[in-house]
C-alpha cells in the first residue's frame, strides 16, 4: 500500500507573502549584479530610521538573505501559516503578523539605541522572514503543544520546540556580537504573544458578558399594594 502525504492549499494571504519573498529575493540578486541593494534600502536600520526612513518598520521582513531562508520560511509559512490563518480567519491572522512584525522591530531598534549605536552594527539592517516565522512557530507551539515539528531532521513535540527556539535566540543574544538579531526574533514571538493573550483575554471578557437578547421580564405577582412585580 502507497502512503500519500497530504499538503495543505496555501491560502491566499500566505500565498501572497510567498510570492513577495521570493519576488524580492530574485530582485535584490539582480540587483547585486548593478550595485545595488534592496537590503541597504528597504531593510530597518536603525541609522537611518532616525533620519526618517519610517517605512523600514514594515518592509524589512520582505528581504530575505539566502534561498535556504526563502524555502524553510516559506514553506513555514505554507504549512503554519495557512493553518492559524484558516483557524482565526484573514482580519486576525494579519493583525497578529502585525504585531509580530512590530514587535520585532522594536526591539531591534532598543537593543540597537542601547548598546550599539556607535558601533558598526548600527549600519548593518534588520531584514528577513525569519522573526515572522519564529512568532508562527511561537504560536502554533502554544496552540498545538502536543503536535509534532521538526528541528533539523529531529521530531519533537511542538511545546518543546518553542522552548528550543527561545532558549537559542537568547543564547546567540546574549553571547554573540551580532545577536541583536536574535534579540529581534524573541522581539517578533513577543509581539505575537502579547497578542494572543489580549485575544484570549477579550475572548474571556466576552464569555462574561451578559447577553441581551436572552433576557426577558417575568411576571412575579404582586406586592402587599397590588403593583405587579417585574424580576
Amino acid at each position: 500500500m502507497q502512503s500519500q502525504i497530504h499538503l495543505p492549499k496555501i491560502d491566499r494571504i500566505n500565498k501572497i507573502l510567498v510570492i513577495t519573498f521570493v519576488s524580492a529575493f530574485i530582485l535584490e540578486g539582480l540587483l547585486k549584479l548593478a550595485g545595488f541593494s534592496l537590503i541597504s534600502f528597504f531593510g530597518l536600520s536603525f541609522n537611518k530610521l532616525l533620519s526618517g526612513h519610517i517605512y523600514q518598520l514594515v518592509t524589512y521582513p520582505l528581504i530575505a538573505h539566502s534561498l535556504m531562508e526563502i524555502i524553510f520560511d516559506g514553506l513555514i509559512l505554507w504549512f503554519i501559516g495557512t493553518e492559524l490563518s484558516n483557524l482565526w480567519g484573514d482580519k486576525k491572522y494579519l493583525t497578529f503578523l502585525a504585531c509580530a512584525v512590530g514587535g520585532g522591530a522594536l526591539i531591534y531598534i532598543s537593543v540597537m539605541g542601547v548598546f550599539f549605536s556607535t558601533s558598526p552594527y548600527a549600519a548593518f539592517p534588520l531584514s528577513g522572514p525569519a522573526g515572522l516565522c519564529s512568532a508562527l512557530c511561537m504560536a502554533f507551539g502554544i496552540l498545538f503543544p502536543e503536535r509534532t515539528m521538526y528541528l533539523f531532521i529531529f521530531p519533537v513535540q511542538a511545546k518543546w520546540f518553542v522552548i528550543i527556539l527561545v532558549a537559542i535566540n537568547l543564547y546567540q543574544g546574549i553571547t554573540s556580537p551580532a545577536g541583536v538579531m536574535a534579540w529581534s526574533q524573541l522581539g517578533a514571538m513577543g509581539g505575537a504573544f502579547a497578542w494572543m493573550m489580549y485575544q484570549t483575554k477579550k475572548g474571556q471578557q466576552k464569555k462574561k458578558r451578559p447577553n441581551p437578547s436572552h433576557l426577558s421580564v417575568i411576571d412575579g405577582g404582586r406586592d402587599k399594594d397590588g403593583n405587579i412585580k417585574y424580576h
